[in-house]
């Protein structure tokens, strides 16, 4: 099986010598022939530039393959995408939270865990690691690097950076 080929150069201890290579090969193999789970594997390794070069629009169109084929990992991983903007044309919050609604109902664990935690108000937004930086600038008086950073993180569809920004104005 060439799904279980993958896992045998990617997981150690195994038969097989880890081998990332030929790894991505195999899971290559298998996910042209409709296994979902080595699309989602496939996908990280490209994502990842595990043996071979980092492919992020690759990545994104195997993620979504795969949540066609009804993998909530797919789906999980679309949602990761549209937060964080990687692989897709732009951070889109609105698609985020429906791939993650699809992955919850469609049985993931992590979009559990996601849910909870928007829940309780402890979820990263897009851009949320620049408008830290941002509100760090702002703590030491450097406004114009603020202003910069929270322009970046707005852009990326970080609703606080926007209410921040406001405020600079």
């Amino acid at each position: 099986d060439q799904y279980c080929t993958a896992l045998a150069y990617w997981f150690q201890p195994s038969p097989l010598p880890r081998n990332p290579q030929k790894s991505r090969f195999w899971h290559g193999e298998a996910a042209k022939n409709g296994h979902a789970a080595a699309m989602v594997a496939l996908a990280y390794m490209a994502e990842q530039g595990h043996g071979g070069p980092q492919d992020l629009q690759l990545a994104v169109s195997l993620y979504r393959s795969a949540a066609d084929r009804g993998s909530p990992d797919g789906m999980f991983n679309l949602f990761r995408a549209y937060t964080t903007g990687k692989g897709v044309p732009r951070a889109d919050e609105r698609l985020a939270r429906n791939w993650l609604d699809k992955a919850s109902a469609a049985g993931s664990l992590d979009a559990r865990k996601a849910l909870a935690k928007i829940g309780r108000g402890a979820y990263d937004m897009p851009g949320a690691d620049i408008a830290r930086n941002a509100f760090a600038a702002y703590q030491k008086n450097d406004y114009p690097t603020s202003f910069s950073l929270y322009t970046q993180a707005a852009k990326a569809g970080n609703t606080n950076a926007m209410v921040s920004l406001g405020q600079h104005y």
